[in-house]
């Protein structure tokens, strides 16, 4: 069963002194809370033979408040500007948990070897703050073409808290370090773009690049281990449009970003908040480049019928995947038996890619009245994973 409530407040400041120059504000406060409780059972067979058996209930609350500026100026110039926009967010997330986990350890015969309860207590904070800067200046070189230069400024704070309390048989509490996880991690982005653009009928183009050095640091309290990651990413950029009337258009669009790995992904050593799941980072992680490619062709010529057609592929390079191991779980040190537990890691791959294309045809008659439409898309993609470091490739 689930219950909650949300409340969101929202407003808008404008202010325009002149023709050149303009102001808008946009605050937010949003205040969320929410109840639930679970039951659940699983059993599993195979490899790991084992029962479980889940009691669940939480309560949380997540208060937010941030707001948006945006400035703008004009100059005398035709198409010379600047922007400025500034936005800031500050929210947090604290739950209270009461979790139950019943395993019944199995052996092959289907004999129970042991039963294990683990009930916690789980208290979760999370405060994450955030603050972006984004400053435009365009300067036009001719009646037809323009500098675009642009810089952002992307700061993120998380303090994250998990802390885990277990009660055994006699209803005894104890703090329990080793379920417990507290870190706080900042990444830091400067985003430096130069674009040049052309705009002159039938044709529109722009290509650029974007040079972005980020930071990523962190230290982990309950793991005391502290990470000072540097990266420099080089990003292109390069857009084509051909509009030969007002209703026919051909456009390409070419980008590239780069994704860092999570601070949880680059940690040394194992989090064994889950203790049926523990995850172990690798420091020697890579950022993750997707190439994206998108060809569109559109045609709407009024009163008649309408047809669009594109196609889009993707490809990432070093892209951050998951490495699932089984390795051993010691359930009764007296004897030495032990049964098998999932352990996630992290390494870097090469292969991912996918593509799609998509169509839509339409058509209405009698004065716009009635609509007969016709719309159909094909994707292919090309994922990869690991199971105890076997590269495993799903094409769907």
């Amino acid at each position: 069963d689930r219950s909650g409530s949300s409340h969101n407040f929202n407003w808008n400041f404008e202010y325009q002194p002149d023709s050149a120059n303009s102001l808008k504000i946009s605050p937010t406060i949003n205040y969320d809370n929410n109840r639930s409780g679970s039951i659940s059972s699983s059993y599993q067979t195979g490899v790991l033979l084992q029962d479980q058996f889940t009691e669940n209930r939480s309560f949380s609350n997540s208060p937010q408040i941030g707001g948006n500026a945006l400035f703008n100026h004009r100059f005398p110039k035709r198409g010379r500007f600047l922007s400025l926009n500034l936005a800031l967010n500050s929210a947090d997330n604290n739950e209270e948990q009461d979790a139950a986990n019943r395993i019944l350890y199995k052996d092959t015969l289907d004999n129970v070897i042991k039963d294990s309860l683990l009930h916690r207590l789980i208290t979760t904070n999370n405060a994450r703050f955030n603050n972006r800067v984004t400053f435009t200046y365009n300067e036009p070189l001719s009646l037809y073409t323009s500098l675009q230069f642009t810089y952002n400024y992307n700061y993120a704070n998380y303090d994250n808290s998990r802390v885990t309390r277990t009660i055994d048989s006699l209803d005894i509490i104890t703090r329990n370090d080793l379920l417990s996880n507290i870190y706080e991690y900042s990444f830091t982005t400067n985003r430096f773009s130069l674009n040049y653009r052309y705009n002159k009928r039938p044709f529109n183009y722009a290509f650029g690049i974007t040079v972005q050095p980020t930071l990523l640091r962190g230290s982990s309290e309950s793991r005391n281990t502290i990470t000072n990651r540097k990266n420099l990413n080089i990003v292109p950029l390069a857009r084509f449009s051909y509009r030969p009337s007002r209703t026919r258009s051909f456009n390409i669009h070419y980008s590239g970003r780069s994704n860092e790995p999570s601070f949880n992904q680059i940690q040394p050593v194992p989090d064994v908040t889950n203790p049926q799941r523990p995850v172990i980072g690798n420091p020697d992680l890579k950022a993750a480049f997707n190439h994206s490619l998108n060809i569109g062709y559109n045609n709407s010529p009024m009163g008649k019928a309408s047809f669009s057609v594109s196609i889009s592929g993707g490809l990432t390079q070093d892209a951050i995947v998951s490495n699932i191991v089984l390795v051993a779980d010691t359930i009764d040190k007296v004897t030495g038996k032990t049964s098998l537990k999932r352990e996630r890691r992290f390494l870097n791959e090469d292969g991912l890619y996918n593509i799609s294309g998509n169509y839509s045809w339409s058509r209405w008659f009698s004065k716009r009245k009635y609509n007969i439409s016709l719309n159909g898309s094909v994707g292919y993609n090309n994922n990869i994973s690991y199971a105890d470091f076997e590269k495993n490739i799903g094409r769907n």
